[in-house]
């Protein structure tokens, strides 16, 4: 994903804990050796960021979109890889903690958009091209969190 989004206008930041994950990972503007929320926490992200979780597990990317959430931050996109099952877990326990009303017109799961094909490289043009959907707001384009059954629809047009 990083090697496709350095070839657009995008200023990458990856955030990992794990060093080895640091030391070796190639292309990002900028490396942060921190826990994936707690660099949140302490930092805060850019206004209008686009943030795309995956994490090594679904409790770290549950965290670090709930931090966002709770300190109500200003992104205009957070995407977070999931399967079907995934997203009904994380969707049950964020209306826990925050209600029903909790705004998700920003979250995107699964992410990209629906193009098909499901190799990595296929997945980073899918997630690449629904950023730039959404930082060039445009319109009428499938995302794949738009595959979802009515029941789990949890955001807005």
């Amino acid at each position: 994903l990083v090697t496709i989004l350095k070839t657009l206008p995008f200023h990458i930041t990856v955030i990992d804990e794990r060093k080895p994950v640091i030391e070796a990972f190639k292309g990002a503007d900028v490396l942060i050796n921190q826990g994936f929320a707690s660099y949140i926490e302490t930092h805060g992200l850019k206004p209008k960021s686009m943030v795309v979780v995956c994490t090594p597990s679904h409790k770290n990317d549950y965290h670090v979109i709930n931090t966002i959430l709770k300190h109500n931050i200003d992104v205009d996109y957070i995407g977070m890889l999931c399967s079907k099952e995934k997203i009904k877990d994380y969707l049950e326990k964020t209306y826990q903690t925050f209600g029903k009303d909790v705004n998700l017109n920003h979250f995107y799961s699964p992410i990209g958009l629906d193009l098909g094909g499901g190799s990595p490289e296929a997945i980073a043009i899918s997630i690449t091209a629904e950023l730039l959907v959404i930082l060039n707001d445009k319109k009428g384009h499938k995302h794949m969190r738009n595959t979802h059954e009515h029941n789990h629809r949890y955001w807005h047009d």
